[in-house]
């Protein structure tokens, strides 16, 4: 191959992921979470709501299913940095719609719920604080708190859209994956 065309097929992939603007819609539910990536207006894939199939066995056998370990050191870390990178890439990464409504259930305590309503306008506002500096435009975000002294159980539903560029991604993969390589040598070495 000349020189000149592996130059040519190399500046054409440059201009195709500096072109590529990608839409990332999610929603979380009691269903679970939902992923949709769309390219302009194609779909690339769509990851749907499904429960874990182990939850489903569990339930049939009439158990519940186990709970898995979290808190672990290097998903904190993991998190801080994603969190980090975020924050300083290059361009703009914009959140064009965020809707998070919680639900209280108030049926068997109502003071608790009452302060729960109150703890979740404490968490809009630190939850917007962050978002805000994380982010550079944010341009469509409502949260609302109810309660509902039928329920028996706390519900929250999540629903957004996230608009990054191709080589954003392609960034951030790259400084996520250097990151964890970089947290296995370390613990391999411990």
């Amino acid at each position: 191959m000349s020189p000149l065309i592996v130059i040519g097929v190399v500046l054409a992939v440059l201009i195709v992921l500096a072109l590529l603007h990608l839409k990332l819609s999610f929603q979380y539910d009691e269903s679970g979470v939902s992923l949709d990536v769309r390219v302009w207006a194609i779909r690339v894939f769509r990851v749907p709501a499904k429960r874990e199939k182990r939850e489903k066995v569990a339930a049939a056998k009439g158990r519940r299913p186990k709970k898995r370990a979290s808190g672990s050191l290097q998903i904190k870390k993991l998190g801080k940095f994603i969190l980090e990178k975020v924050k300083r890439v290059p361009g703009a990464i914009s959140i064009d719609r965020l809707r998070i409504c919680f639900t209280v259930a108030g049926a068997r305590d109502p003071f608790k719920a009452a302060m729960l309503y109150g703890g979740g306008y404490a968490f809009h506002g630190t939850f917007t604080a962050l978002i805000t500096n994380l982010f550079r435009r944010v341009k469509n975000y409502s949260y609302e708190s109810y309660v509902d002294y039928t329920a028996e159980q706390n519900s929250i539903f999540v629903r957004g859209q996230v608009s990054i560029y191709a080589w954003q991604t392609v960034w951030l993969a790259l400084s996520v994956l250097l990151f964890i390589a970089k947290l296995k040598a370390r613990s391999e070495k411990q």
